[in-house]
């Protein structure tokens, strides 16, 4: 440093704050600079994750959707005089749609076709419910039957 304050010149002083100021400029375009660069490392890692778990997700809604095909009648019964076709595309991987035909005795056949409101797992889980539930009470309306019908005969 000097002693003589008329060391400096007006000029002078002025190329040091404009060095100073491009200085103080170009290091905080560096901690910008790291700043971002973290951000996008953080988003890459983000990215990642969010991939692997969309992966699983997808692994998870397609055994889903297996598990509800397999709910689905996977042979069709003979029925005389009368022809039963099917044809199910769910508008997503799992939905609430599905149909069911079953024998319910020697003259009659169970036939059920129904679309659960929504669509998705939550659609999914109520159809197979639903589903369990109407295979439960055909057959016991079959029992019912069968028990009355017996107790009608015997004296």
């Amino acid at each position: 440093m000097h002693s003589a304050p008329e060391h400096f010149t007006q000029e002078s002083i002025a190329m040091m704050q404009l060095t100073a100021d491009q200085m103080a400029l170009a290091i905080e375009n560096a901690q910008l600079y790291m700043k971002l660069d973290a951000s996008y490392r953080s988003l890459g890692k983000a990215k990642q994750s969010i991939e692997t778990y969309s992966k699983a997700l997808d692994h998870e809604l397609e055994q889903g959707r297996k598990i509800q095909k397999n709910f689905l009648p996977h042979k069709i019964p003979h029925v005389t005089n009368c022809e039963i076709a099917r044809y199910f595309h769910p508008a997503l991987q799992l939905s609430g749609d599905f149909y069911d035909v079953f024998i319910l005795s020697d003259h009659c056949v169970g036939l059920v076709i129904a679309d659960v409101s929504g669509k998705g797992v939550g659609s999914a889980l109520f159809m197979a419910l639903q589903r369990s539930l109407i295979r439960v009470f055909s057959g016991y309306a079959r029992l019912q039957y069968s028990l009355e019908s017996r107790s009608q005969e015997t004296p």
